[in-house]
C-alpha cells in the first residue's frame, strides 16, 4: 500500500514536471509513443531560418573554396560530397528511429524522392558528366529546393530528425549546384525533358510501393499533413498533374542561362569552322 502511494506520488511529480517544462518551451512539443517530449516544428520559426543560414553559409564556402583548386582536388571534393550524400542516406533512418523509435518500418525505407536525389547527387559527384546530372541539377532545384522552404518535418531542433532533414536537403541543394559552378557541366537541350521524364516516372513507379505498404513516399497518396505548395493544386490526385506545370516552367528558368552558353559554343564553333575553311581555301 505505502509503495502505491508512492508510486502515485512520483508519477504525479513527474507529470507535473512535464507539464511544466513543455509552458517553458519556446514552441510547441507533443509526447511519442515512448513518453518523450518532442518539439514541433514550425516552418519559418526561428530554427527553420537558422538552419538555411548555415546551410547557405557552409555551401557557399564550399563552392567558392572547391573553385579555386586544381582539376584533381575538384573531384577528390566531389567524391567526398558523393560519400557523404550516400552516408546521410542510412543516417536519416537511424534519425527517425531514435527520435520515434515507434516508426513503422515501412516508413522509414529511403524511398522519398530527395531520397533518390541523394542517390543521384553521389553519382553525380562520382561522375559529374554523366546524364544523372540532368536529374540532380533540374530535379534538385526544382523539387529539393521547395522541400526547404516549405519543410515537411515534423521534429524541431534539437531532435535528430531536424538534423537529419535539413543536412540531406541541403546535400542535394550543394551537389546540384556544384556540378555546373566547379565544374563547368552544361546540360544538352534535352537535358531538361529528361528531368522533367525522371520525376513523372519517379512518381509512377512509388505509386504501387505506397499501396502495398500503406506509406506516403512522395505525397502520392495525399498532401503533407504540413503547410505545402502542394495544397495549391488542388485536391488528389489532380495536385499530382497541376504540379508538373509550374515543374517544368522552374525547369524551364533553370535551363535559360545554359540556353544562351550553348548559343555562344554553337557561334563560336561555326566561326572557328569558317575560318579554318577560308584558311584551307587560300592554301
Amino acid at each position: 500500500m505505502v509503495n502505491t502511494k508512492q508510486h502515485e506520488k512520483q508519477e504525479m511529480t513527474r507529470i507535473t514536471a512535464q507539464f511544466r517544462h513543455k509552458a517553458s518551451m519556446p514552441h510547441p512539443i507533443e509526447t511519442s509513443a515512448e513518453g518523450t517530449l518532442l518539439p514541433l516544428f514550425t516552418q519559418y520559426s526561428l530554427s527553420h531560418f537558422a538552419a538555411l543560414a548555415v546551410a547557405a553559409i557552409l555551401g557557399t564556402w564550399v563552392i567558392r573554396h572547391a573553385g579555386k583548386q586544381n582539376q584533381a582536388e575538384k573531384h577528390r571534393t566531389a567524391r567526398i560530397l558523393g560519400w557523404l550524400c550516400l552516408a546521410v542516406i542510412p543516417g536519416g533512418v537511424l534519425a527517425t528511429h531514435f527520435t520515434v523509435p515507434s516508426t513503422p518500418w515501412e516508413e522509414l525505407l529511403p524511398l522519398h524522392f530527395c531520397d533518390i536525389m541523394l542517390v543521384c547527387c553521389a553519382w553525380s559527384m562520382f561522375k559529374p558528366y554523366s546524364p544523372i546530372s540532368n536529374c540532380t541539377y533540374f530535379c534538385s532545384l526544382a523539387a529539393t529546393a521547395q522541400a526547404l522552404i516549405t519543410p515537411s518535418l515534423e521534429y524541431d531542433y534539437p531532435t535528430p530528425l531536424y538534423f537529419s532533414f535539413f543536412t540531406s536537403h541541403s546535400l542535394v541543394i550543394l551537389c546540384a549546384l556544384f556540378i555546373p559552378l566547379v565544374f563547368k557541366w552544361v546540360p544538352k537541350s534535352s537535358g531538361k525533358f529528361l528531368a522533367q521524364l525522371f520525376g513523372i516516372c519517379y512518381l509512377i513507379a512509388i505509386y504501387p510501393i505506397n499501396i502495398l505498404l500503406n506509406t506516403n513516399f512522395g505525397f502520392v497518396l495525399h498532401i503533407p499533413e504540413s503547410d505545402s505548395i502542394l495544397s495549391l493544386f488542388g485536391p488528389w490526385p489532380w495536385y499530382l498533374v497541376v504540379m508538373q506545370i509550374p515543374g517544368f516552367i522552374i525547369i524551364f528558368l533553370l535551363d535559360i542561362p545554359f540556353h544562351i552558353i550553348r548559343s555562344r559554343q554553337i557561334n563560336y564553333a561555326t566561326k572557328q569552322t569558317q575560318k579554318n575553311t577560308s584558311a584551307n581555301m587560300e592554301a
